[in-house]
């Protein structure tokens, strides 16, 4: 024993002594190196923890960044570690922390910030051993496509999995990186507005030079741009809020416009992005809007009284006039309804469908109903109430988390008649500093597989 620890002592001894001239210092059992390590990344060698040196199973760092890509790496203690890797646009975090905290991540306590990032990783990549990862602005996971924005904050992040292998564990790092900044692009982009189409949806004409692969749009009320744009800059709010799209998604277009739900004065600025990840001037239209006075088809929902606590939520509501054809009540996951909604399924299929309560003979003898559930997801859900007659179809929606800290988002009596498309519109409206959804929840997840 005492021969074993002295030969230890003497290895260790001779590597610092010729340490700068090494490259890489081996870890080995029999024949075989079961770790390796540059010897710029370690400072000393020790055979017990010392005091204050926390010993990471996964660790990030970053290795090299471009204006549309970043490069990083995640090291891992053993070789055969698993782990979660993912990245999130900084704005976004800072977005869901102003609107249910009003503050950002620099004055966030960081364990919040911890919780919301990891929450990401849910979606993340499932990977194994140190392994370095470039995400490209473009490029594809196969799933879905990269977006990566010059001069724009990302976080990337991992953490390794619990016994399990389904959830994550305690072994979580992450580190911030800022893309390098835009030059002025040599293409162009130009945008101008086309009035409202049949829904009463704002359309726009796109053109766009051939080097532009990315276009760039933000619309909604001008007075709430213009008002964040002076508190956050307009770079920051641009790629917050923008909807990305590739040219030939909007020349011609698909139809698809954007909503306009009030009379007022609206907005579209446009940004085009070559391949080399570099920007155009900002092209910018204004407009004021006067939507058609929407059409009232099917019975009125009215909602008497709401309340929702942790699993919990209690809603009572009228339909009128009670002599309805079909009326029913169903919760979903707010995220899966709206996926659903982008795939081109209506809110009246929605609510009619799956798991669905039958509510009809009810409101035809009572004319109301109170719906009560006590085991309520904790996630972010969409409460669908259908009522229809011969008229039409009118649907109110819900969205809540079960707890008693947060607001109700309630869209009443969308009315839905036979003559009437219901596509939905793009999502890239700015009406109020809406924070994205996040599901801070666990459960089994399906992470996806980083192709390179």
């Amino acid at each position: 024993m005492i021969k074993k620890l002295l030969s230890m002592i003497i290895m260790v001894a001779a590597f610092a002594a010729t340490g700068m001239a090494q490259e890489n210092m081996y870890l080995i059992k029999g024949n075989q190196v079961v770790a390796k390590y540059s010897v710029d990344d370690v400072d000393y060698v020790s055979f017990k923890l010392p005091e204050g040196v926390t010993e990471n199973q996964v660790t990030v760092n970053v290795d090299e960044v471009g204006k549309n890509y970043f490069t990083y790496t995640v090291k891992t203690l053993s070789p055969t570690k698993e782990y979660v890797h993912y990245f999130v646009q900084k704005s976004m975090i800072d977005i869901y922390l102003l609107t249910y905290y009003g503050t950002t991540v620099e004055n966030s306590d960081p364990e919040l910030v911890k919780m919301l990032l990891k929450n990401y990783l849910y979606s993340g990549f499932l990977a194994a051993g140190t392994s370095s990862y470039t995400i490209r602005d473009g490029e594809t996971d196969g799933i879905e496509d990269f977006d990566v924005i010059a001069g724009t904050d990302y976080f990337v992040m991992a953490c390794d999995l619990d016994a399990t292998g389904e959830n994550l564990g305690d072994n979580f790092d992450y580190k911030l990186v800022t893309t390098e900044p835009a030059g002025r692009s040599a293409g162009t982009v130009s945008v101008t507005y086309a009035g409202l189409n049949e829904k009463g949806e704002a359309m726009f004409d796109f053109t766009a030079s051939d080097d532009i692969t990315k276009i760039c749009t933000m619309y909604g009320l001008k007075s709430a741009l213009e008002s964040f744009i002076t508190a956050y800059g307009f770079d920051y709010t641009m790629f917050t809020y923008a909807g990305r799209f590739a040219p030939d998604a909007l020349i011609p277009g698909d139809g698809s416009g954007w909503p306009v739900n009030d009379e007022a004065d609206y907005v579209m600025y446009v940004v085009g992005i070559d391949a080399n990840g570099d920007q155009t001037e900002v092209q910018k239209v204004e407009m004021h809007i006067v939507p058609p006075t929407p059409e009232q088809a099917g019975p009125q929902i009215k909602i008497f009284s709401k309340e929702k606590s942790a699993g919990k939520v209690r809603v009572n509501f009228e339909i009128s006039p009670s002599n309805v054809t079909e009326a029913c009540v169903r919760l979903m996951d707010e995220n899966d309804c709206d996926d659903r909604l982008n795939v081109g399924y209506t809110l009246p299929e929605l609510a009619a469908g799956g798991d669905a309560i039958d509510i009809t003979n009810k409101i035809n003898t009572e004319g109301e109903y109170t719906y009560v559930n006590d085991e309520v997801p904790t996630r972010w859900n969409s409460l669908l109430i259908m009522a229809k007659n011969d008229e039409g179809t009118t649907i109110t929606r819900m969205n809540f988390w079960p707890d008693t800290e947060s607001e109700w988002d309630i869209t009443e009596n969308t009315s839905f008649s036979s003559t009437r498309a219901n596509a939905p519109s793009r999502k890239t409206i700015v009406s109020t500093n809406v924070a994205p959804r996040l599901n801070l929840v666990k459960g089994k997840p399906a992470f996806k597989t980083f192709r390179r």
